[in-house]
């Protein structure tokens, strides 16, 4: 006879989820996931010579976005039209596969909103995505700097060569709040003081209270460090078409790009 210990072992068992796949496939699926990551701008483009157009571009997923005052602007670039869920139909087929400015509101068919507005697309020099993007939705290579062409979206149709721009992955600046750790902000009577008495002027910047879902319902933490792009000097930051090495064809200096796309 069976005993009942033995059953619920054996059903407690078969439950179980299998182990972990450790085979050779999911240590190069591991590698392939960091490479693609090491492979795209992760801090933000930014765009010079553009007019109140440019400026920085900060990395966020499937887009990089420039907020001032109450405005946002995205620079995007979808491979597919009909994966692009800001732009109208037509818009996103007249800058699918190139690399688009738009005026970034309360907008975008792909939640039943207005189509957001196209600014601007760039008609020559700009990048494609890098090899290990497989997305819809593009990245900028992490180096780099490139002598573009936009066509700009003002009412009048602005030729090739009248709007040029040099854009670039730019490297983080350092924040103060980078140097705050575990252990920086934490004490015992976190929860009644943030920061504690006697903080440094490290801990007076960087820790703020956070809530918890248990007791004591709050902790005092490191606040999230800001991104913001570093600027060299301007000699250090050369545009001279792809500086990775990329296969551009450079037509007087402008590095050639896809097919040219005005907006009227």
């Amino acid at each position: 006879m069976v005993s009942w210990p033995f059953v619920l072992c054996v059903a407690i068992a078969a439950a179980a989820p299998p182990p972990p796949n450790t085979s050779g496939a999911d240590v190069l699926d591991s590698a392939a996931l960091a490479a693609a990551s090491a492979d795209i701008c992760h801090v933000g483009v930014t765009i010079e010579g553009l007019g109140s157009l440019g400026g920085d571009y900060l990395f966020g997923g499937p887009m990089y976005s420039k907020l001032e005052a109450s405005a946002e602007t995205y620079l995007i670039r979808y491979t597919s039209s009909a994966a692009n869920p800001y732009l109208s139909a037509a818009d996103a087929e007249k800058t699918e596969g190139q690399w688009a400015l738009i005026d970034a509101g309360a907008c975008g068919p792909g939640w039943q909103l207005p189509p957001c507005r196209l600014l601007a697309v760039c008609v020559a020099g700009c990048p494609d995505a890098p090899a290990s993007n497989r997305s819809a939705a593009n990245r900028w290579p992490p180096t780099g700097a490139f002598r573009t062409q936009w066509s700009v979206r003002d009412g009048a149709r602005v030729g090739l060569g009248e709007v040029n721009a040099t854009a670039s992955c730019c490297p983080r600046k350092s924040q103060r709040c980078d140097a705050c750790g575990m252990g920086t902000c934490g004490t015992l009577l976190g929860y009644l003081f943030c920061p504690g008495p006697g903080a440094s002027a490290l801990q007076t910047e960087c820790c703020e209270r956070t809530e918890l879902p248990v007791f004591p319902f709050q902790k005092c933490d490191c606040k999230r460090p800001r991104t913001v792009c570093d600027h060299p000097s301007a000699g250090a930051r050369v545009a001279s078409g792809d500086a990775a090495g990329a296969a551009h064809d450079v037509v007087g200096g402008i590095a050639s790009g896809p097919a040219h796309v005005f907006l009227e």
